[in-house]
């Protein structure tokens, strides 16, 4: 299983996606904690897709990026 995350500027989306049956098995969305720690805005999504947070060692691919246009400085470090 794959679990893909783009933080944007507005939202913060999560899809948990099966590679064998290329089939997407859940998805979230929340609002960006731009003001706040981004990372609030990232366990809110993943809670909204079912995915805990302790169980990310369990998907064999984890990919992040950033779809911001500006406004959002981060760096994603071991996701």
């Amino acid at each position: 299983m794959a679990l893909l995350v783009d933080i944007g500027s507005t939202y913060t989306k999560v899809v948990v996606v099966d590679l064998e049956a290329i089939e997407i098995l859940a998805q979230g969305k929340r609002v960006t904690t731009v003001e706040e720690d981004v990372t609030l805005g990232l366990e809110k999504a993943l809670a909204a897709a079912g995915v805990d947070r302790e169980a990310l060692d369990e998907f064999a691919l984890r990919l992040a990026c950033s779809s911001a246009a500006g406004g959002l400085s981060l760096v994603a470090i071991g996701l």
